[in-house]
């Protein structure tokens, strides 16, 4: 069997809290739009909170019709100020064997209010994906400092996964030196040309690729990646797969 497409981190919207499938999007968002859809492996995002309820049903997560395999689950830095639904709803989701990991989760310095609230939360969600031994989601929006310092005091075992990134060198080396995966989504596309000089020294064992909440095909994402990583394609996603069981402890 060829090396499937493994699309780490992609939220499935849904219109009124409607089930995933009654949403207008639902044609973009389902595998069956991709081609070779059957040769891919998504992992859809569940968010918890009251609001984002309404995003997509989280008992919907479950739903074997889904056009996801496996799901995450997370309490967002957005809503850290109404976190405590959101975080029951998220310990129960978690028992689920599709959950595969805690997030997404994070620090963003964009949000408006007290960083404080967001890093407790943040805190609260990486010890919890310790006692649960599951991997971390992580988002994070200048706030890549901060991060840092968490890990050092946590010192998780289990793997964090920096989702969407986007940086420099100095932040890009800082970040695999601390231990962390890496997901690119679509800014890797518009990224490129600055991460020519030292994408190459990436080593592909710490890389994931996502499509988030973007329209863009995964494949793209891919072929971008695989060109900075100066490998093939199929390479790439023989390797992915690879990183994805090391890391989920999950066949695709």
């Amino acid at each position: 069997m060829t090396a499937p497409w493994i699309d780490l981190h992609r939220h499935f919207p849904c219109r009124n809290g409607s089930d995933w499938k009654e949403s207008e999007d639902s044609a973009v968002f389902s595998a069956g739009n991709i081609p070779d859809s059957e040769n891919m492996v998504q992992v859809g995002n569940i968010l918890c909170s009251s609001a984002r309820e309404k995003q997509l049903d989280p008992r919907n997560a479950m739903d074997p019709a889904a056009p996801w395999k496996y799901f995450t689950v997370g309490v967002h830095p957005k809503d850290a100020e109404e976190a405590g639904l959101g975080f029951a709803l998220l310990e129960n989701l978690l028992s689920n064997p599709r959950c595969i990991a805690v997030g997404e989760c994070g620090l963003d310095r964009l949000i408006a209010g007290d960083l404080r609230g967001q890093k407790n939360l943040f805190i609260r969600q990486a010890e919890f994906a310790e006692e649960q031994r599951k991997p971390l989601i992580i988002h994070a929006v200048r706030t890549h400092d901060e991060l840092l310092r968490i890990r050092k005091e946590i010192r998780p075992e289990s793997p964090w996964i920096l989702h969407g990134f986007r940086g420099g060198e100095r932040k890009t080396i800082a970040m695999l030196d601390a231990g962390l995966y890496l997901s690119f989504g679509q800014g890797i596309l518009r990224d490129a040309a600055n991460m020519e000089s030292f994408c190459c020294r990436i080593p592909a064992e710490r890389i994931f690729c996502e499509t988030d909440e973007s329209n863009e095909s995964i494949q793209r994402i891919y072929a971008q990646t695989a060109s900075l990583l100066l490998m093939s394609e199929m390479e790439l996603r023989c390797q992915i797969v690879q990183n994805f069981e090391n890391c989920f402890h999950r066949s695709v």
